[in-house]
């Protein structure tokens, strides 16, 4: 499944089933959150905004410091003495030690338009404000740039010195992956899994379908050459917060394919998240198939800008998937079967429409999308299929169906309905 604009996920075998602060390694051996006081003068509001941001970098820069330098005893100084900051900062220096940060900087941008709340103000004290801080990071290794997202941070201030007394949103809001909780961080050829320890056997079975991952990919794309990132957060909700979704939107949903951040250009670094009650049910044949279709969506930046039909995004990624674990088909496309023994075919290939994730026969939709990429691969080969899906990426797919195919839309569909009609029968 993708996102950012676009969703897909595998569905077969009966399962329904993406100015900064450099963070320095040396330079001044201050762990001090300190910042200059405050000018006698700063009476006004706009004084006293100034001077409140002066005080947040400070202490952002030491917290960047203390990332680069592994201190924890300097990033817990960063946060406030209240017994849920602490907590936040054991958690998260404990989480950002183990991921293979190439880089890590925070830069201060404003205080929140929206305040914090009368109860959150009563519980932290009137010297305290909500600000939008943008957060950039790489994984060595993994991310070819830099991930950018903005993120909340609620800052203490006595008048000397910022605390942070909490990253991230309570409820709601997009997170970081670093931001989620604990994490148990595995390398597996050109795969990194970031798994939630509450999820021990789940991690351990994805650990065993993703080993050798990128090989099932390139057994079809043959110039891709990785990497990929695959997270399990501890619960269906920590997923929906990774992706900024509402509750129950990804529940028929096993894994997405999305931007790590909140750029989506196509040198966006991007995460495999998965969805752990929906994955947990599936078998190790299914779950190596959703995997293989999600690591498709990476390879060919189906998640980061392209204009591609759904059809043919979600199609051309279940069939590399089969390629690497064939299904029968009368298995693998078994509810867009019984769906055109029932109703006959569809009209026209699966659109936005069919593949929300609330759609009603999703699986089909998955399915009758695979059966055209199967019948091009069929008709003109796999390497037909490829050169196809390219040529819709750089020149339309009405151009791709004349150039390669050399066919038209129109009279694509009414191939396709044909050959389901034959599959029915």
């Amino acid at each position: 499944m993708r996102t950012s604009g676009l969703v897909a996920v595998a569905v077969l075998l009966s399962v329904v089933a993406g100015a900064v602060l450099i963070a320095r390694v040396g330079g001044g051996d201050e762990d001090s959150v300190s910042a200059p006081p405050a000018q006698d003068d700063a009476g006004s509001a706009v004084d006293a905004e100034s001077s409140r941001a002066a005080r947040a970098s400070t202490a952002l820069a030491a917290l960047e410091r203390a990332v680069a330098r592994e201190d924890r005893a300097a990033f817990g100084r960063v946060f406030d003495d209240a017994g849920s900051a602490s907590r936040q900062a054991s958690r998260l220096f404990a989480t950002l030690s183990r991921l293979p940060l190439r880089s890590f900087s925070l830069r201060y941008i404003s205080e929140h338009l929206a305040d914090l709340s009368v109860a959150e103000r009563r519980r932290i004290g009137e010297n305290a404000w909500l600000a939008e801080v943008d957060v950039r990071w790489a994984l060595r290794g993994y991310d070819r740039r830099e991930v950018q997202a903005e993120v909340d941070v609620i800052f203490a201030d006595d008048g000397d010195r910022a605390r942070i007394v909490r990253i991230g949103p309570e409820d709601g809001g997009r997170a970081p992956e670093w931001l989620l909780g604990p994490v148990r961080v595995s390398e597996h050829g050109d795969v990194l899994l970031l798994a939630s320890p509450s999820q021990p056997r789940l991690g351990r079975d994805i650990e065993r379908q993703i080993s050798g991952l990128d090989d099932d990919v390139r057994r079809v794309l043959q110039s891709w050459r990785g990497p990929l990132v695959v997270v399990v957060p501890g619960s269906a909700a920590q997923m929906e917060r990774f992706l900024g979704a509402r509750p129950g939107q990804y529940n028929a949903i096993a894994a997405v394919t999305t931007v790590a951040g909140t750029d989506s250009d196509r040198a966006s670094p991007v995460r495999i998240v998965v969805n752990p009650p929906v994955f947990a049910g599936l078998g190790p044949k299914a779950g190596r198939v959703v995997l293989a279709h999600e690591a498709t969506h990476v390879a060919t930046g189906a998640t980061t800008g392209s204009d591609l039909p759904l059809w043919l995004v979600e199609g051309f990624a279940d069939y590399v998937a089969l390629v690497a674990e064939p299904v029968p088909v009368e298995v693998a496309a078994a509810q867009a079967i019984d769906r055109v023994r029932r109703n006959g075919p569809p009209d026209r290939l699966p659109g936005r429409r069919e593949f929300a994730t609330s759609a009603h026969g999703l699986g089909a939709s998955y399915e009758a999308a695979w059966l055209a990429c199967r019948l091009i691969a069929e008709r003109h080969g796999e390497r037909g299929l490829v050169r196809f899906y390219r040529s819709a990426e750089t020149l339309g797919v009405a151009a791709a169906f004349r150039s390669v195919l050399d066919t038209g839309p129109r009279a694509f569909t009414r191939e396709w309905r044909s050959y389901l009609r034959g599959l029915a029968a």
